[in-house]
């Protein structure tokens, strides 16, 4: 009962008869009061032109006092309940109409007081079984003889037609919201429908799942609009759910691969008795493979500790000019063991605002790379110029080229190119954290290169 009280088909029903009612009531109410002030006031202009007519008769004559057979025939063929009386310090009834209730004659010198107050008025008299209107103009003969005509109308039996009106109304209403609230109902189920299929569509879908879809609606409405939106939140899940096995996939392969040497070298020196040197060339061997275990997990707490935004960042400016030379600098060693050339241009001096340590290692991550691939005898070339308010660093070499179908995938975290299988260590986290660098300074990173002809990363960074 409760969930069929909170649902939005019943909440929609109450709203939908609510502004019903209301409309209703408030359109009854005037089209009653219309009809009772239509009813009321239709004999108004009748009145008045008779009353005018009868005015026009008696100013035949300088006086009324005394009307001429003439004025009386003419009078009595306005077939109309009429009343004349005049004014003259008391009130003298000279002429009604037969079988004119007396009820309608002045009786009181007040009364006649009163018509000669008012140049006319109306008013409505209730009698038993009907309703009568009655009009009364004041006029002034030509002798200065005040008068007023008092001309009486039915209006039958009103009251009957008004609580006719009024029964109607009053049963329609409730019947015409029971009506309307019954067709709301069953629109408001029919238009929510479609949200219920999609609700149990909904349901199904789990992370095991993520590659189906919710069927697209035949209109472009808000419905469609919302699967359109469902089915876009549905993608990126997949492709996140699909990133974190990938990612877990990777991980695993690169913590199990140390951690297999470790464990068989461990072995190897347990299973007999050796020399202290041959101890001590293991141990060395297990210490490498440490170290690169400790490197790998460094980089995954980094990089879970930048998706959390937990890493705090130094904005200082930076001569970063200066610091891609020192960069090149501590490089230098490296690429002399590998007999590789690196080589450094720099057009201009430029500034930039941000942290010194994290932009040592997106350096260092980019050269490094770029060094590892290049095969003796090899060149790695390092730029940096302006680009209009954007400082520009080039990074080539002319290693095996990262294929273009793959350019956007090797900043994915533990991705490797196809290319990069000639032996170099690596766990593929580098190009993500250089990446992360990057876009954490307002920047970006690019690829370019094509298969056997090298690789150019450029990163762009604002200028202070």
């Amino acid at each position: 009962m409760l969930a069929f009280v909170h649902s939005m088909r019943f909440r929609l029903t109450c709203w939908y008869s609510a502004i019903l009612a209301v409309v209703l009531i408030g359109f009854s109410s005037i089209l009653y009061g219309i009809v009772r002030y239509q009813s009321m006031h239709h004999h108004d202009d009748s009145l008045r032109s008779v009353a005018g007519d009868v005015v026009s008769i008696v100013s035949r004559q300088p006086d009324c006092a005394h009307l001429t057979p003439e004025q009386m025939s003419d009078i009595e063929q306005l077939d109309r309940l009429v009343l004349l009386h005049e004014l003259e310090g008391t009130g003298q009834v000279f002429y009604h109409s037969p079988g004119l209730d007396p009820a309608f004659l002045p009786r009181t010198e007040a009364e006649f007081q009163q018509l000669l107050s008012e140049p006319e008025s109306f008013r409505t008299v209730e009698t038993p079984g009907r309703m009568l209107r009655v009009y009364s103009l004041r006029y002034t003969t030509q002798t200065g003889r005040l008068g007023a005509v008092r001309v009486v109308d039915s209006l039958g039996n009103l009251d009957e037609g008004l609580g006719a009106l009024r029964w109607s109304l009053l049963l329609l209403i409730p019947l015409s919201m029971l009506v309307a609230g019954g067709g709301g109902y069953w629109m408001a189920s029919r238009a929510l429908s479609p949200v219920d299929h999609l609700t149990r569509l909904t349901r199904e879908i789990e992370a095991t799942n993520l590659s189906r879809r919710l069927p697209a609606p035949r209109s472009q409405d808000e419905l469609g609009r919302l699967v359109e939106t469902f089915n876009q939140m549905i993608c990126r899940l997949e492709g996140a759910f699909e990133l974190m096995r990938r990612f877990t996939a990777d991980a695993s392969h690169q913590l199990q691969t140390p951690l297999t040497i470790m464990r068989s070298s461990v072995e190897v020196a347990i299973e007999r008795a050796r020399t202290p040197e041959q101890y001590r060339q293991i141990l060395a061997d297990v210490l490498e493979v440490v170290l690169r275990l400790s490197r790998v997990v460094g980089d995954l707490l980094l990089l879970a500790r930048a998706d959390a935004g937990s890493l705090e960042f130094q904005r200082d400016a930076i001569q970063l000019d200066e610091l891609l030379t020192e960069a090149v600098d501590a490089m230098k060693p490296l690429c002399e063991a590998r007999h590789v050339d690196l080589r450094l241009d720099l057009r201009e001096t430029l500034r930039i605002t941000g942290d010194e340590r994290w932009l040592r290692e997106l350096l260092h991550n980019l050269i490094d790379n770029a060094i590892k691939y290049t095969n003796a005898p090899g060149e790695v070339r390092v730029a940096l110029h302006r680009r209009e308010s954007m400082a520009v660093l080039q990074v080539a070499d002319d290693g095996p080229g990262i294929p273009a179908e793959e350019q956007l995938r090797v900043f994915e975290r533990f991705y490797r190119s196809t290319t990069s299988s000639n032996g170099n260590p690596g766990a593929g986290l580098g190009l993500s954290i250089a990446l992360w660098v990057a876009r954490s300074h307002g920047g970006d990173i690019r690829v370019q290169g094509q298969r056997g002809n090298g690789s150019t990363f450029e990163v762009t960074l604002p200028l202070s």
